[in-house]
Formats: C-alpha cells, structure tokens, sequence
C-alpha cells in the first residue's frame, strides 16, 4: 500500500508491482494486469437484454414548451389504484381525465391578475400546506401546481395521499411543477418542489416564460427554486 501524487491510496501486487485498487472504476485484464474502464451499466443492461433505465427529461416534439419532465422513481408506480397496505382497500387517490380538468388558471389581458377558470381571483391563503420554504418565507400559504406541455397551467389545493402534483394530468409528463403562493390574484412566490417531477431549471423558465407571456408579474424575489436561479 502506498500514497498516490494525487493523494489517493494504491494497493499494489508486491510480486508484480501492478496497481490493484487505484481506481474503483478500472478492471484488469489478463493481458499482463493491464486496465481497462469498466463498461458503463446503460451497456451492461443493453449486454443482459433488459430495458433501458428511463430518462426523467423528455422532448415532446411540436409542444410550445417541449422540455418535460415524467416520473420514474417506482414508488409512484400505479399510485392511482395501489392498495392500501393496511386495510387492503383501493386508495382514494384521483387522477383527473381530460373532461375533469377545471383546475386551469387564467389571466385577463387588462390586469394581468391570476384567476382560476370560472374567472374569479386565484388566492391561495387557505390552502392545507405551508411552502416547502415556509420556515424561511413566513409560514406562506400554497397551492401545487403543474403546467402541461401546451402551457395550460393547472393549480389546485393538495392533499397527501389522495391529491398530488401526478393527479392533474393523470401521471403524464409536465412542462413544469412546483408550488404557488398567490394573493388576491397577485403571484407572491413560486417554486419547484414536486417530488412526483423533480422539475430542473430548463422547466422553470417554461412557466415562467408562460406567466410573462400571459401578463403576469413574476419578480425574481418570488421565484424560490431549489438550484437558486432566478429567470
């Protein structure tokens, strides 16, 4: 055993004097203890005849936001008609279909005010959960929200167990998704805490292109995304 230049510690073959532990991702070979990197495992799958990890980003081609997000973590499998494993009974979770899905926020050209679709002022004082960043804002007030890839964006009160960020578009893919504080119309604080989604940057900056576009006053000191961009 000996110290590298680099700092790392190399385990060596005392009778032939070949590194045998310098890096976790080499292997040796029988041509006289001669390396090789190790073959990456998206190979290795593809070697085994299995599936392809699946990509949590994915490009919806001719969408007006096309960068999406899908959920992979198998937790979230069939959570829509996964069985209680208590009582043995369905779960009352819902996925919205298309005809169900009343949850669309608008906004009026003349004031640029957030409203939910029967036209009245979106506020989000009364919702059930604190920010994700409640402690640092104050104890602030949200709703959940998730924006599909035409940028119709869907905003509605959660509700653990039964209503999640996977519930407005029935498990499919989003331009975006997160939380929204919203006063009397005014947007007072969004971010990017979805754990169905993980949404990245790339997806924040869709709806907040969205918003803008619409009208909407999106400060930057409003914007709370996990990486600490600000768009």
């Amino acid at each position: 055993m000996a110290l590298a230049e680099d700092g790392s510690v190399c385990v060596t073959d005392t009778e032939n004097q070949a590194p045998l532990g310098r890096a976790l991702n080499r292997v040796a070979t029988p041509e006289d203890g001669a390396t090789r990197p190790r073959r990456p495992i998206r190979d290795l799958r593809q070697r085994l005849g299995l599936a392809p990890t699946p990509r949590a980003d994915v490009y919806v081609d001719g969408a007006r936001y096309p960068h999406a997000r899908q959920m992979i973590n198998p937790r979230y499998a069939n959570e829509d008609i996964r069985a209680n494993e208590t009582t043995g009974t369905t779960v009352e979770y819902r996925y919205h279909s298309s005809s169900q899905r009343d949850l669309q926020v608008q906004v009026r050209e003349d004031d640029g005010l957030v409203r939910n679709i029967r036209g009245n002022l979106l506020d989000t004082s009364d919702g059930s959960l604190p920010s994700s960043e409640g402690v640092r804002q104050g104890g602030v007030r949200v709703y959940i929200y998730v924006m599909d890839v035409q940028g119709n964006i869907y905003v509605s009160d959660s509700a653990p167990g039964v209503f999640h960020h996977s519930s407005f578009l029935a498990g499919q893919p989003v331009a975006a998704a997160g939380e929204i504080s919203v006063v009397n119309g005014r947007l007072m604080l969004i971010n990017d805490y979805s754990g169905h989604y993980l949404p990245t940057d790339v997806n924040n900056q869709q709806v907040v292109t969205e918003l803008r576009r619409r009208g909407v006053e999106v400060p930057q000191s409003a914007q709370q995304w996990r990486s600490g961009a600000r768009f």
